[in-house]
């Protein structure tokens, strides 16, 4: 599966885009203001529709790599497809993360 994408953090939320061949959107990861309990996600992941409406796509927590290096798991549904993606920076940093299929 051919997917890419770049997430920059802005404050509290991360802005970027995912895409592959057959989709490209321009994504917003807001942190979830509905989080109680531990394994709800850190974040929401919202697009905007054709006619620029926010709908909420998806869903993205916090992990550690097997480098020890933070991560976010991000799963959303876009076109009726439901993809799962990593998005990893350069070390420890994270502010600029680049987004990669789940390894299986």
């Amino acid at each position: 599966m051919s997917i890419t994408g770049t997430l920059l953090a802005a404050n509290d939320t991360y802005e970027g885009f995912i895409a592959d061949l057959m989709v490209d959107a321009d994504i917003t990861l807001e942190p979830n203001k509905r989080k109680t309990v531990e394994k709800h996600p850190d974040f929401t992941v919202t697009a905007k529709s054709p006619r620029g409406r926010v709908i909420q796509i998806g869903a993205a927590w916090w992990k550690t790599s097997e480098a020890k290096n933070r991560m976010l798991s991000i799963r959303v549904n876009i076109a009726g497809n439901t993809l799962n993606v990593n998005a990893v920076g350069k070390t420890d940093n994270v502010e600029e993360l680049t987004i990669y299929p789940w390894a299986d």
